[in-house]
């Protein structure tokens, strides 16, 4: 199909000639899309339409039913929505004198006044960095944002839900404290190098406010953090081991080791040499601008006894600290754990 269509088009014949496919490799609506791209005007996929009789004459369903399957099956096949779309910009293009412009912009990636709705547009926005009069962020001023939030409508899955109980409410006095609630609370361990290091103390400063703990990832973390806000109680010790220094050791709350990573099970981690910036290679003591391997194995820890090795001189650094082994994999947790 693709060099037919390239011969037409060579021969400047393509919008002349339709090219119609009788095929048996049709039977999803990739497959269907990959023709239509390489430049099919029509398909007729007739093993899939062979197949479906075959499969429910065995079932006797009658020929007004099979017939209904056949149109099913089409249909799930079939662009209509797409074919709206093209020809609504058509009619726009063409034939509609009242639009201002001869295509819309639409709206749907960039926000567009009247257009389709972003959770992130200006009036969020404009919310969310409300200052009072002294030029400060308050938590005071968030009353706009939510107030926005749950008037926007049935936006999102969760806004076609209500809650359906015949349970009677219970005092307040019964709930957990929050307090309580946001020690239980962790960030996800990314380091300064992934997310920058104005994202990653805001991270620290959050959990420490509340009571919680953030994860300093597996970059080490700048000294003049510990013992404020911005340090994390969670220090990760990873297979290239940067950053990790006895200081960077002893001020936490938590040592978790990282064996694994579940958004990379099994694979290292790789830092491109334009985000080792001065700042970042001194916090894993390397060079600026050179890219940084994080190897998939630690090359210390080929054992369950070589890794009750690290946590044992992890201990001996850090006695208050609790140790956690960082797994993507439930197999065999419970002889680790042992």
């Amino acid at each position: 199909v693709g060099y037919i269509n390239h011969q037409l088009a060579k021969d400047k014949q393509a919008s002349s000639i339709s090219i119609a496919v009788v095929t048996s490799e049709v039977y999803d609506p990739h497959s269907a899309a990959v023709l239509f791209a390489f430049g099919a005007t029509v398909l007729y996929p007739y093993m899939m339409y062979s197949s479906i009789v075959a499969y429910y004459e065995r079932k006797n369903l009658s020929t007004l039913a099979l017939q209904s399957k056949l149109k099913n099956s089409s249909k799930a096949l079939g662009y209509e929505d797409i074919e709206k779309r093209i020809e609504a910009s058509h009619f726009d293009a063409y034939y509609n004198d009242k639009s201002m412009f001869p295509l819309e912009m639409g709206g749907f990636y960039k926000y567009l006044d009247g257009a389709e709705y972003h959770d992130y547009g200006p009036a969020i926005t404009k919310a969310m960095h409300n200052k009072n009069a002294t030029g400060k962020e308050n938590i005071s001023d968030f009353v706009g944002l939510k107030n926005l939030i749950e008037n926007r409508g049935q936006k999102f899955v969760r806004d076609f839900f209500e809650f359906n109980s015949d349970q009677k409410e219970i005092s307040i006095d019964l709930v957990e404290p929050k307090e309580e609630i946001f020690k239980r609370f962790a960030s996800a361990a990314m380091s300064c190098g992934s997310i920058s290091v104005e994202a990653h103390e805001a991270v620290a400063i959050a959990m420490n406010t509340i009571g919680a703990k953030s994860n300093s990832g597996e970059g080490g973390e700048d000294p003049a953090r510990f013992d404020t806000l911005k340090n994390s109680k969670i220090k990760q010790v990873a297979s290239g081991r940067f950053g990790v220094t006895p200081g960077y050791l002893v001020n936490c709350e938590e040592l978790q080791i990282k064996l694994a990573q579940g958004a990379k099970p099994g694979e290292g981690g790789q830092l491109p040499g334009a985000k080792v910036t001065p700042m970042i290679a001194t916090l894993r003591h390397t060079t600026p601008g050179v890219t940084l391997i994080s190897p998939p194995p630690h090359h210390d820890i080929y054992s369950i006894e070589d890794l009750a090795q690290l946590i044992f001189d992890l201990k001996q650094i850090n006695p208050k600290a609790t140790i956690a082994v960082k797994l993507v994999s439930s197999i065999g947790v419970g002889t680790i754990a042992s």
